[in-house]
């Protein structure tokens, strides 16, 4: 179906550009995670894509993106099993920079009806020095 090529090509570009911070790539994605009227399914897997692409950089555009959905998605489609790569793709983002992402911190934490478990695996992953601990101890 067209959904399922649609994942393919945001998961493969997160594997493919993994580290690569490109900056071209913000753009193409971030629509997807901000969009509300968009299959959580695909705002997710493009929020866990820039959090690939652009692990360990603070970047500010795609936490805000990240953060803003969070913010703004109904409470049903945040509660799908799926939703929880939101916390993972902020981790990423954050990955080893610890007290970098104290502002992100803050506006998850002031938040209405926080996401609890997508607040955890977002503090277990910018604390953790290495996602391969994080994934062997957690799961």
């Amino acid at each position: 179906s067209r959904q399922m090529s649609k994942l393919g090509g945001i998961i493969g570009m997160g594997l493919a550009y993994a580290g690569g911070a490109r900056e071209d790539l913000i753009e193409l994605l971030t629509d997807n995670i901000i969009n509300t009227q968009i299959n959580v399914e695909i705002s997710a897997f493009s929020a866990l894509s820039l959090g690939l692409i652009f692990v360990g950089t603070c970047n500010d555009d795609v936490a805000m993106s990240i953060l803003q959905t969070l913010m703004e998605s109904p409470e049903n489609q945040l509660n799908l099993t799926v939703a929880r790569y939101f916390g993972v793709a902020l981790g990423l983002l954050f990955l080893g920079k610890g007290e970098a992402s104290e502002a992100s911190v803050e506006i998850l934490n002031s938040m209405e009806n926080p996401r609890s478990f997508s607040i955890y695996l977002f503090r277990e992953i910018f604390y953790s020095n290495s996602f391969i601990m994080f994934i062997c101890w957690n799961w």
